[in-house]
């Protein structure tokens, strides 16, 4: 078993990060992720958004791999997410579906605001890789962490890349609105 973790602080509030985190795929940093359907969604009780979603990303593996492991090389995953507004976390656990009679990889996302500083959003990761009955299994597991290390520098990427998006798109809806409200004042005005 191997385990990965890191922590990032994004310079946004948590609220702009979870927004973004919504939007984070497809993006072009990482395009291995294919496809999202939402299985489930709903609020609970205590106001906490929880949704199930699958996840179908094409995984990269060379042809030659691909024949010999029986896959065309496409994976999926499911992801169960909470978001909790009353106390700021945004938690997303995702665990893979293809082979995971052979490998899982279990990965938990915590969201939550910086402690110090109310515009920061940090995020916790963590992912637990275990390869079980399969020659090599120690260097598998070594090959996937590294491969979810780079992953995820660009997963930071792409999301910056979504909250500067959010950014553009909330100025301009601030634009067209204050157009909007000029040309009614000026019919009144008639």
């Amino acid at each position: 078993m191997k385990i990965w973790s890191s922590e990032h602080i994004f310079e946004n509030p948590w609220e702009l990060v979870v927004r973004a985190q919504w939007r984070k795929y497809p993006n072009k940093f990482n395009q291995a992720v294919e496809g999202i359907d939402v299985v489930d969604r709903q609020i609970d009780s205590k106001g906490v958004l929880r949704s199930h979603r699958l996840l179908s990303t094409r995984w990269g593996i060379p042809d030659w791999a691909t024949k010999i492991i029986g896959s065309d090389g496409v994976g999926h995953a499911s992801e169960h997410s909470a978001v909790d507004p009353r106390n700021k976390t945004m938690e997303l656990k995702t665990r893979n579906l293809t082979f995971c009679s052979k490998i899982t990889i279990d990965e938990k996302l915590v969201y939550s605001p910086h402690p110090e500083d109310k515009n920061k959003t940090c995020l916790k990761q963590e992912a637990v890789i275990n390869v079980k009955g399969v020659p090599l299994g120690s260097y598998i597991e070594s090959f996937v962490c590294d491969h979810i290390s780079k992953n995820a520098s660009k997963g930071r990427e792409a999301m910056d890349h979504v909250i500067n998006t959010i950014k553009l798109e909330t100025v301009e809806l601030q634009k067209e609105a204050k157009h909007a409200m000029e040309s009614i004042n000026l019919n009144f005005d008639i």
